[in-house]
């Protein structure tokens, strides 16, 4: 009897033991919120390409566990493994989509009018590493964002491609970036023939110092064509990605905050130049501007433009008629300065909506020599990686700029106004 016991025993322990290393693996395998999967038969079956070729030496394709993430972020810290590196980072949920905010989408007599999918921006910073900053966007099916540090930033962007029903991701390390591309610069934008010519204002400017220290909320109608919707799995969770970067990182220095009172989804904007979708844009957004109670309308565009111009946006005069801007959101080409990384769609963003604010090419600010870094108003489009950094930020007093170089000025001055548009 005692031996029966014994084996009794032995056998519910061996099963413990495996029980037990098989919940572990489980739990291990489970924990991953990136997962390195290896994508070649989807290129082949799914008939889709990567265009990080052309900008990485290398870089993984992942898929992500959204559901994880927002577990684990819950307590306001979150663990990431990327590319063999674990981060330590504080989060904290941010808000830039109105709590009304819906999707419109049609023309005409066919409008539909759609509640948006759960989506959240967070923003903080590694652990122990000083003056990095993070922000992650986080939908059901993609998580998207950046880790910028010192001297390496790392980006996880969204692709149109699926392995096991499973948005891919890719990940890339600005230390991976090819150093030996022949690049040409691109227009930020072409000049409307509507609008003024641009000139150094800071000098007429007078500052009443009680609008530096107003916090002011700018309704933004944010748009996206038929091209971009197709160019990303979750444009909304993109364009979310994008202006969280540059409301926090452009715009939180004069006190701006930006919100996206509602997206509005376009299928009627055809091809054509720069100017010709800026002028196509204005035209089918004016009266969605004035019923969504925007202030400003910036459309996202998924087309590759047919000149040289990556965007436009209205110079600002203080009329409601200047409240619209446009930018490309693909890559302009192999040798391009302007690949629509994550960060360069951030910088063409802040670029053209600071003109609807009345920043100017003039009052970029440059420093630096190999590399060389830009303030976001530099044009033509200098590129976001080696050697030239544009970065997303309007040149000012404190740090990049001087008397004559200070765009933060402008929107500062003329926020108030913007905000009155609606």
């Amino acid at each position: 009897m005692k031996s029966k016991i014994s084996m009794l025993v032995l056998a519910i322990m061996l099963f413990s033991l495996v029980t037990t290393s098989v919940s572990a693996s489980n739990i291990d395998k489970k924990s991953e919120i990136f997962t390195v999967v290896d994508i070649q038969s989807e290129l082949a079956t799914q008939s889709k390409e990567l265009s990080f070729d052309n900008m990485f030496d290398n870089y993984d394709t992942v898929i992500t566990n959204p559901k994880l993430f927002r577990e684990d972020v819950s307590d306001g810290q979150v663990t990431l493994n990327v590319q063999g590196q674990k981060f330590d980072i504080n989060l904290e949920k941010i808000g830039i989509v109105d709590d009304n905010a819906k999707i419109i989408t049609g023309e005409g007599n066919n409008v539909s009018v759609l509640d948006i999918p759960k989506i959240s921006t967070y923003e903080g910073s590694v652990v122990g590493e000083k003056n990095s900053s993070v922000i992650f966007t986080v939908a059901d099916d993609v998580l998207i964002g950046d880790i910028y540090l010192k001297n390496e930033t790392y980006s996880i962007e969204q692709t149109t491609m699926l392995h096991n029903e499973k948005v891919v991701h890719v990940i890339t390390s600005s230390k991976d970036e090819k150093k030996d591309r022949i690049i040409k610069e691109y227009n930020t934008d072409n000049s409307i023939v509507d609008n003024p010519r641009e000139s150094n204002l800071s000098a007429n400017i007078v500052l009443d110092i009680s609008s530096l220290l107003r916090g002011t909320n700018i309704d933004i109608m944010a748009s996206y064509d038929s091209d971009f919707n197709s160019e990303y799995s979750n444009p909304t969770a993109e364009i979310q990605n994008i202006l969280s970067g540059v409301d926090s990182y452009a715009f939180s220095d004069a006190n701006v905050d930006l919100n996206i009172k509602t997206y509005r989804y376009y299928t009627n904007i055809p091809e054509g130049t720069n100017n010709e979708i800026y002028d196509n844009f204005k035209d089918v957004a004016e009266d969605d501007r004035d019923s969504t109670s925007s202030d400003l309308a910036f459309l996202f565009s998924g087309k590759e433009m047919a000149d040289e111009g990556i965007g436009t946006g209205a110079v600002y005069t203080g009329s409601s008629g200047q409240a619209y801007a446009v930018a490309q959101m693909v890559s302009a080409g192999t040798f391009s300065s302007y690949q629509a990384s994550s960060t360069g769609k951030r910088v063409l963003t802040a670029h053209e909506l600071g003109h609807n604010f009345g920043a100017t090419h003039n009052e970029a600010y440059t420093w630096g020599n190999w590399p060389s870094y830009y303030t976001c108003m530099r044009s033509p489009f200098e590129g976001t990686s080696y050697p030239n950094y544009m970065q997303i930020e309007f040149s000012n007093l404190n740090d990049h700029g001087d008397s004559s170089h200070n765009n933060i000025l402008h929107v500062v001055s003329n926020k108030g106004t913007i905000a009155g548009f609606q």
